[in-house]
């Protein structure tokens, strides 16, 4: 929740925040393999988390306090992305994590949310916008891509065909095709 937080409230490099805190935490290896977990990914999922959070929310997830809606956002990644956690035990220690840093207020409330999302998603209420009528939208929530990154035309297009399928095997956006050792470069340099 810590390393949400710094991030959400102060812009702070989750990766500068996690490294400084896990050695002040004392966890085991499996606990900081754990927390790293669920501080990159809740980063990572964001934009999904916060779109099956507004499902199950009564008002904008904007409007919930930072510390109490970064801790619904480690709630839900759990219960959405994490299979190994049972959801009794996700929902509990949110709670009693609302409780140790000062929201006894917040408890109902996050009991309230998080049990709500469990409801929804096991009912398959979860609803994410239509990848062929909102690839942009679609992107944004299930993908986790920000709007603004997903706006400009060269993007949009990548984005419909990201939404309409899954990764062909092999492909990945990280690893660039290698070219075939005879071909030649299309790139022309000019000299000046």
């Amino acid at each position: 929740w810590f390393v949400l937080e710094r991030v959400d409230r102060d812009r702070a490099f989750a990766e500068i925040v996690l490294h400084a805190a896990l050695p002040e935490a004392k966890l085991e290896i499996r606990d900081r393999a754990l927390a790293t977990e669920l501080s990159y990914g809740t980063l990572r999922l964001r934009g999904r988390v916060d779109a099956a959070l507004g499902q199950a929310l009564d008002r904008p997830l904007r409007r919930v306090e930072s510390e109490v809606r970064n801790l619904l956002r480690l709630g839900a990644y759990q219960l959405l992305c994490l299979d190994s956690i049972p959801d009794a035990a996700v929902v509990h220690e949110t709670v009693l994590l609302a409780r140790r840093i000062g929201f006894e207020r917040a408890t109902g409330f996050t009991n309230a949310v998080l049990r709500g999302l469990i409801r929804i998603r096991d009912e398959q209420g979860l609803v994410w916008p239509d990848p062929v009528a909102d690839p942009i939208g679609h992107v944004e929530t299930w993908g986790s891509m920000p709007r603004w990154l997903a706006l400009p035309p060269a993007i949009t297009a990548t984005a419909s065909t990201v939404a309409k399928t899954f990764p062909v095997r092999g492909w990945s956006p990280t690893r660039p095709r290698r070219a075939a050792p005879n071909a030649r470069s299309s790139v022309n340099v000019q000299r000046s």
